[in-house]
């Protein structure tokens, strides 16, 4: 009788523990995964609430910034949220773990960074230190500054910007930044590059390159720096519907001499067959890095989509090396779907607060591959039909996946449970599964977590 009654209590717990398994894999599970395995997500490691933060009830959050690749591990910054009244806070933590690590144990608890600091919390490439960037307009004038803080230091150096950046802002592993800011001029084509090196304090530098008697408009630039700190500008031009591309690096002694028609060698120009100058405007440079001295950029072709306001159409990848006259074209007329385009038109840099509906940085693999983790609605957030999912861009064209959909889940668990910032790593890709509210289970859930999720393509 006892060997008939422990045979059925043994049954009766492998069946508790299979349901519990299934429950993780069915989204929401206490000790499964939250995402469901039909995602395409593997559950890799999970971080705990530490509970550090008080707020008002159901105010708490975990909100992820950056995911990187430091060596042969992973580096997260993220914070813990809370709200008080006519107050936001974040507590902001910085861990280092290995790809698989499962239990990821000893966040580091730092100074600054988060949403309610700065616009951007990221790390320095390939580094485990923390940067924050802050950009903002002093209205009604919209004239925008950056500002550049360190961990212990608070806001150490930063520009007047005047306009909005909307090419890509580059970082480099020194702790190097370039970004540029393209003028519309009576007297012509013109272009600020600037650049800073962190921690230092001050300034940024400032180079302005005008060529009044160009006859193609400039249309976007990009800075980039390469090696030994030379600084050159992307530019991509039109002339009627003939493109250009070109690189030029500045040369202060022109002006003194030759005064400001313009101030710069030309590296290289090539007009670019294939791409017709009346399908760019001034969102065209998507993203755009620097790897032993090459150059590597993601441009788009824009147009109207479903809801009225433009979207990417068309990619195209193309690189350059240092010291060639050539632009060697990766991949191009890629079409990308709308849900894509839109949210390329609308890009975040790296390390901006992940909100519904506002694009996702775009990142590179080595090999050149362009890649986004975004999120978006059909009906632009009327109906129940919301999904974050993966695009990669590349010769082979645009390929979705991992597709995580409001409409697979309980009432309210998109709405409490994203997957945002994501990193290429060793083959596979990484992300973070985190807590935007507490919608349908509270901080005091154990399901209440993040989650390092994997993708293998």
């Amino acid at each position: 009788m006892k060997t008939r009654i422990s045979i059925l209590l043994c049954a009766i717990l492998a069946i508790a523990c299979s349901k519990d398994d299934n429950e993780g894999n069915s989204g929401g599970g206490t000790s499964g995964a939250l995402l469901k395995s039909s995602s395409g997500w593997k559950k890799t490691g999970t971080i705990e609430y530490s509970a550090s933060t008080t707020g008002f009830e159901g105010s708490q959050a975990m909100t992820p910034y950056d995911l990187a690749s430091v060596g042969n591990e992973l580096a997260l910054l993220y914070s813990e949220d809370y709200k008080l009244t006519s107050y936001l806070g974040n507590k902001v933590f910085k861990v280092k773990f290995a790809p698989d690590a499962g239990n990821i144990s000893g966040s580091i608890p730092l100074q600054r960074g988060g949403y309610s600091f700065c616009t951007s919390t990221r790390f320095i490439p390939g580094s485990f230190n923390p940067v924050y960037v802050k950009i903002s307009n002093d209205n009604p004038s919209m004239s925008y500054t950056c500002m550049i803080a360190t961990e212990d230091g608070g806001f150490i150096a930063g520009n007047n910007l005047g306009a909005k950046p909307i090419a890509p802002i580059n970082w480099y592993p020194d702790g190097g930044l370039t970004m540029s800011l393209k003028w519309s001029a009576a007297n012509g084509n013109i272009s600020d590059a600037l650049s800073y090196t962190f921690p230092n304090p001050g300034n940024f530098t400032v180079t302005e390159n005008q060529w009044s008697l160009d006859p193609t408009r400039w249309i976007q630039t990009s800075a980039l720096r390469l090696s030994g700190g030379e600084i050159n500008q992307f530019i991509l031009s039109r002339e009627n519907d003939k493109v250009f591309f070109s690189i030029i690096k500045d040369d202060p002694s022109y002006v003194a001499t030759n005064g400001v028609q313009h101030n710069f060698f030309m590296l290289a120009r090539k007009e670019i067959p294939g791409l017709v100058g009346s399908n760019f405007d001034p969102n065209c440079i998507i993203a755009s890095t620097v790897v032993n001295d090459k150059y590597t950029v993601l441009i788009g072709e824009s147009g109207n989509g479903t809801h009225s306001f433009p979207v990417i159409k068309k990619v195209h990848c193309y690189q350059w090396q240092k010291g060639s006259a050539e632009f060697t074209k990766l991949y191009g007329d890629i079409a990308v779907p709308e849900d894509v385009g839109a949210n390329l038109m609308l890009r975040n840099s790296i390390g901006e607060y992940p909100v519904i509906g506002f694009g996702a940085p775009v990142k590179f693999t080595p090999d050149g591959t362009a890649y986004m983790l975004y999120n978006y609605s059909p009906s632009n957030y009327v109906q129940n039909d919301e999904y974050t999912a993966l695009v990669t861009l590349s010769p082979s064209g645009a390929k979705i996946m991992g597709k995580y959909a409001a409409a697979d889940y309980p009432e309210g668990f998109y709405d409490q449970v994203g997957l945002g910032v994501c990193q290429y790593h060793n083959g596979a890709y990484y992300a973070v599964v985190f807590q935007r509210n507490e919608v349908i289970y509270s901080k005091n859930d154990p399901k209440f977590r993040m989650e390092i999720v994997k993708l293998v393509p």
